[in-house]
């Protein structure tokens, strides 16, 4: 409690107080309807996937009142919903039971979808009476309190039991595939270069890589993605942040900070390595035609995917993998054209799960 009245406090000295009172369940749905609450989290993966399901939603039913709510504010991801008639958002309540209480009075929603989140212990308890509930793409909340759960892997699939959806990775649907391709042609001006990419969240393990990287690729960008260039101050990143569209120096390291880059990155790159997981990445990795490998230890989203993203252990095999791809074109393009082939084929399963979950909502009353 006592941090609750702080960050209060300070919302309220710092001109936030739309997200004070909406701390503490003072919410405000727009008129006319029954109301479905759309709950986020606080990451963008979890902002983003709200929003999607909420334009999803006002296609399907015109007749709702729509409210999305949220932990923390990416302008860039609410933009689409100013669109949207009937429907609001903002930031949502803590779970102080009386803001939940007062959340659930001022709502009174037919349902609830939680987005990328699952409800802390007080909401959950308070919404568990309510006619519809829907867990979208999170693991390791009571699955069976739930009317339906739409899990992104195989993992959240087993956790969710009879309850479970086939897993299908929503946001493939939004991840663009067929991306311009001025930006290999800008990062290389008048050379002719491969591009390459790692995917980690170890500094230290990015210079180790870099290390065999350099020897083997001097002249070739590698695109980093997963640590922020401050996180690895000796390793030299630099932001794809502050490109400013001219040719990239011989052997630069590119930090993408910025994820509105990395279809494009996707898309120019030879291949990438996963030296942690992250399965948004990976999606589009796949999307973009990227032959991809994995460090080993790393859990795939599908088990159909282990043929297509190879185990490699150490950041000597990956080079000598990346060496083979540059010597041998043909062997390359077979494997970027699997990796096409497999997020494909989750787009179209994500498509039909999406679908399933409209036609659910479709029918609530």
């Amino acid at each position: 409690m006592p941090a609750l009245l702080v960050a209060d406090l300070r919302d309220r000295l710092g001109g936030h107080g739309r997200r004070a009172n909406a701390r503490w369940g003072f919410l405000r749905p727009p008129a006319g309807g029954k109301v479905v609450w759309i709950a986020a989290g606080n990451d963008y993966r979890s902002v983003r996937l709200g929003v999607e399901l909420t334009r999803a939603i006002r296609d399907k039913r015109l007749d709702l009142r729509l409210i999305l709510t949220f932990e923390r504010e990416y302008p860039e991801a609410l933009a689409p919903l100013a669109e949207l008639p009937r429907t609001g958002w903002g930031f949502g309540p803590c779970d102080h039971p009386s803001a939940v209480r007062r959340t659930l009075r001022r709502l009174n929603p037919l349902g609830i979808v939680f987005a990328g989140v699952g409800p802390r212990r007080h909401l959950a308890g308070a919404t568990a009476s309510l006619p519809h509930r829907l867990l979208v793409g999170v693991a390791g909340a009571a699955a069976a309190a739930f009317e339906r759960v739409y899990p992104f892997n195989e993992e959240e699939a087993v956790s969710a039991g009879d309850t479970a959806a086939p897993a299908a990775h929503l946001l493939t649907l939004i991840m663009p595939s067929q991306v311009d391709p001025n930006f290999a042609a800008l990062a290389n001006g008048p050379r002719s270069r491969t591009f390459w990419w790692w995917h980690g969240t170890n500094p230290r393990a990015l210079t180790g890589f870099v290390a065999c990287y350099r020897e083997a690729f001097p002249r070739e960008p590698l695109f980093v993605t997963g640590i922020a260039p401050q996180e690895a101050p000796t390793a030299g990143l630099y932001p794809i942040s502050t490109w400013d569209r001219t040719p990239l120096p011989d052997g630069a390291l590119v930090a993408v900070d910025d994820p509105a880059w990395l279809p494009a990155v996707a898309a120019a790159c030879t291949a990438v390595h996963f030296d942690a997981r992250d399965d948004d990445c990976l999606w589009q990795a796949l999307g973009g035609g990227a032959a991809a490998s994995r460090r080993a230890g790393i859990v795939l989203p599908k088990a159909v995917l282990a043929p297509i993203v190879r185990q490699i252990d150490s950041a000597t095999e990956v080079v000598r993998a990346w060496r083979t791809y540059r010597d041998d074109p043909l062997l390359a393009r077979q494997l970027r054209d699997q990796a096409r082939q497999a997020f494909w084929a989750e787009r179209r399963l994500a498509a039909s799960v999406r679908d399933e979950l409209l036609e659910r909502v479709f029918n609530w009353d």
